[in-house]
């Protein structure tokens, strides 16, 4: 049986790209996000290109934390040993008094995925987690208060994740990009050429992949070259 990768916020941007990635390295996905149609586009798509290796779409709420649940179970009820997960999914939105919607999405439905899928691969010895975080990990942005809040809570529980595997076959890697090319930008004029591209996390992972079992990565940080971005 192939290995399962797990994708969240997977039908646009880094999630996208880390899923086509990792379907053609071989691995049998699961996709998930809010849009069934743009998952099955997503499927539809990886299939013409590659039609051995399984791709399982799940429309999903995660900051909702029943249907984070519900998400967790049917990926279980697949009966495959989970071997990567990858929270990607995440919120940025500036303004004041949004530290619920904050957390919900950006702590909470990566929190609840991870409580869930993590047994297994303890009980595997083997396993990949990648949490996808921001430079506002580590630093701070006055006009997204709630956003910047959320993220630190996020880093904590990666690094406490991080102690908690560290001895058990399990890897956990945590990604800090600055400004990504992604459709989150489509309204704000910037040269989008001169920001990390999407495909250069999916690359990162990839790479992360290929390293020795001995090696953990626990944190990286990928920023455009140009200070401005």
């Amino acid at each position: 049986m192939a290995k399962l990768a797990i994708i969240t916020g997977a039908s646009r941007g880094i999630g996208k790209a880390v899923a086509e990635s990792l379907y053609f390295k071989g691995y049998d996905i699961v996709i998930c996000s809010r849009k069934i149609d743009d998952l099955k586009k997503m499927k539809h798509d990886l299939k013409h290109q590659k039609t051995d290796g399984e791709v399982y779409c799940f429309a999903h709420d995660l900051s909702k934390q029943n249907e984070a649940k519900e998400f967790a179970n049917a990926i279980l009820d697949l009966k495959y040993k989970p071997h990567i997960l990858v929270n990607n999914v995440g919120l940025y939105r500036e303004g004041d008094y949004l530290l619920d919607e904050m957390l919900n999405i950006n702590l909470k439905a990566p929190y609840t995925l991870t409580k869930s899928l993590l047994p297994a691969m303890l009980n595997n010895k083997n396993g990949y987690i990648f949490n996808i975080g921001s430079i506002l990990c580590e630093e701070v942005r006055a006009e997204a208060a709630d956003y910047t809040i959320a993220k630190h809570a996020f880093y904590a529980f990666h690094k406490l994740l991080v102690k908690k595997t560290r001895d058990t076959g399990v890897h956990t890697t945590i990604i800090m990009p600055g400004s990504v090319n992604t459709s989150s930008w489509d309204n704000v004029k910037a040269d989008k050429d001169e920001f990390v591209q999407a495909t250069d996390i999916a690359k990162t992972i990839i790479h992360i992949l290929g390293l020795s079992k001995s090696c953990l990565v626990s944190e990286v940080k990928i920023t455009p070259l140009n200070s401005n971005y």
